[in-house]
């Protein structure tokens, strides 16, 4: 079976090539572990403008705060699906959460002692019975505001950890200076990234790459609490319901690129087939005469037939010698049917021709 090149720099830079050594020098040196996550909450219609820095909106937020702090991931079933790769138990096994709680493993990486995650509801410490009303929002914002960042406020308990144009936009202010009012809220997380070559499922199909399947499952879930998408990114038959309150969810996920590039060529897949249907079609009609004896039926299933074995058998040989297979190679039928199909055009044009002319 020929295997899959799933490293993105082996698949568009020539072997050998010094940037692919300086390329695994940084990453060793200097490795990257964090995974960010960025999501903003809007008005319900999209639209910004309208305030919604409102006790309502905070706790509608923090409900969905506390669903996405809620998920878990079971490191034990890919640790199972990627066991013919390598054992994994010891980087992904177990039940994997942001925060490790419930007894789970924390996926988030640190500031300090506490996991790195910046949002307004850090000013009211996650807790929503300090969020009653917007008279006691504005006070706590005042009061969050008016001290020194990295320095513990009294008055409420925690520790000033950021500025609020760091997680506020759109900001609005009365006449004494307070905050009163924001058109966005912005949310950020980071989580601890481990990349490796695994396998993981992708509804019933099982894919193979290079990534921390960990965080690849986390952000399905969290793109489906959020409603980023209609359908879950994984589980196809999935419904992403829409959160309760009045805001809209949207984000930049590690999986983002990846989603949407990926929807784009399912999409045009359909496409793709109906340019093979068309071809064959063509193939069939044109080729020869309407009449039995010189419709060169046998000759367009030969076409086809040629085709078809010039792919695999190619395929076959890489595979012998050990050259994996990479995604423009998905390219190759359609080119081969083309120029095939054209090739059949020609030997028949030749052949009627010798024959008029003999």
């Amino acid at each position: 079976k020929q295997e899959n090149e799933v490293d993105p720099s082996r698949l568009w830079v020539p072997s050998g090539s010094v940037s692919l050594e300086h390329s695994q020098y940084v990453k060793d040196t200097w490795p990257s572990g964090r995974a960010p996550t960025f999501v903003i909450a809007l008005p319900k219609n999209g639209e910004t403008g309208a305030n919604i820095l409102t006790a309502a909106n905070l706790r509608s937020m923090l409900d969905v705060h506390t669903k996405v702090m809620a998920i878990e991931i079971d490191g034990d079933s890919i640790v199972e699906t990627s066991k013919d790769i390598a054992d994994y138990s010891s980087r992904y096994g177990g039940k994997w959460s942001f925060a490790g709680v419930g007894g789970t493993k924390a996926k988030c990486a640190k500031f300090g002692s506490s996991c790195a995650m910046q949002s307004i509801l850090g000013v009211f410490g996650y807790n929503p019975s300090l969020i009653i009303s917007d008279t006691q929002v504005q006070d706590r914002i005042a009061l969050w505001e008016g001290a020194s960042k990295d320095s513990f406020i009294p008055a409420l308990g925690v520790r000033k950890s950021f500025e609020l144009a760091d997680v506020l936009g759109g900001i609005g202010r009365d006449g004494s200076g307070r905050i009163v009012s924001a058109e966005v809220f912005m949310w950020f997380m980071f989580l601890l990234e481990d990349e490796q070559q695994v396998k993981f499922k992708i509804g019933d199909s099982v894919e193979e790459g290079i990534s921390d399947p960990i965080v690849t499952s986390w952000e399905a879930e969290a793109v489906c609490i959020l409603s980023v998408q209609e359908k879950h990114p994984t589980k196809k038959s999935t419904t992403c319901s829409q959160p309760s309150g009045g805001l809209k969810y949207t984000g930049l996920f590690q999986r983002s690129f990846g989603d949407e590039f990926g929807s784009a060529v399912r999409n045009d897949v359909s496409k793709l087939g109906i340019a093979y249907a068309l071809i064959i079609v063509y193939l069939f009609l044109n080729l020869g005469k309407r009449d039995v004896v010189h419709s060169m039926i046998v000759m367009s299933i030969g076409c086809i037939i040629c085709v078809g074995l010039s792919f695999s058998g190619s395929s076959g040989l890489a595979a012998l010698f050990g050259v994996k297979n990479n995604p423009l190679n998905n390219n190759v039928p359609f080119l081969l049917l083309g120029l095939g199909v054209d090739d059949a055009f020609v030997l028949v044009a030749e052949l009627a021709r010798h024959m008029t002319q003999n």
